[in-house]
């Protein structure tokens, strides 16, 4: 899971990412310190959690409040949670009414209180239940939820997603790609595919097939990914 702070003020912004790593280590944490840097970081990876800082380049009209309304015009962050951090609770109610935001804390705020808030934010349905957008091969979008996705499989320069009820294809993704922005769903079991560890219902070690239940077929295991699979979900 990716997180993005953005916080102008190096020593906080320092502290908040290792707060975060130390208490959520399988996590990503990227950091800004400036308007300009968060909006590349946003064409570059897709966040699921925002850590702002109101009072980003004080002074400038591109502070905090400005980038929460920036990132509310990106379909795919219109309801993502964002995290606003200010010295001013005048300033929170403001950033709060004008984008849509879930919460603030107000500086100087305790390691508890970060970690609370955070975790508050981790429970919200957009994070718990990933959803991804697809534009099938028709142009026809569809919108996944990421747990639902059993395998998926390329064929020259189509993706075929199988979910536990549909198959979509695509052209839009390589395979790797599209682990890429699943990470905690899928892994790479062959060069042709990737699986949903949590849908794994058996392996046949001699033959380097995984099960996947009687509606599915048999994946092969190639041997660069046979040891990270097997560290994954084979322990």
């Amino acid at each position: 899971m990716n997180i993005l702070i953005v916080e102008d003020d190096l020593l906080q912004q320092t502290g908040i990412r290792r707060l975060l790593q130390a208490h959520y280590p399988g996590f990503c944490i990227h950091t800004a310190a400036s308007y300009e840097e968060a909006v590349t970081l946003l064409t570059q990876r897709e966040f699921r959690i925002f850590l702002l800082d109101i009072d980003l380049n004080e002074g400038s009209e591109r502070n905090g409040i400005a980038l929460a309304k920036y990132i509310r015009t990106l379909p795919d962050y219109s309801i993502t949670p964002i995290l606003f951090l200010t010295s001013y609770a005048d300033k929170a109610t403001v950033a709060l009414n004008q984008t849509h935001c879930y919460s603030y804390l107000l500086k100087p705020y305790s390691e508890s209180e970060l970690t609370d808030a955070f975790s508050s934010l981790m429970m919200t349905p957009l994070v718990t239940q990933h959803y991804l957008d697809i534009r099938d091969t028709h142009g026809i979008y569809y919108r996944l939820r990421a747990c639902d996705i059993v395998y998926a499989e390329v064929m020259g320069h189509v993706l075929s997603i199988f979910t536990l009820d549909n198959r979509f294809e695509t052209k839009d993704y390589t395979i790797q790609s599209f682990c890429d922005m699943l990470p905690e769903y899928l892994i790479r079991c062959h060069k042709s595919y990737a699986v949903n560890p949590q849908k794994i219902q058996g392996f046949k070690p001699h033959d380097n097939l995984i099960s996947l239940g009687p509606n599915f077929p048999e994946l092969p295991v190639g041997r660069r990914y046979l040891r990270e699979l097997k560290e994954r979900v084979f322990i």
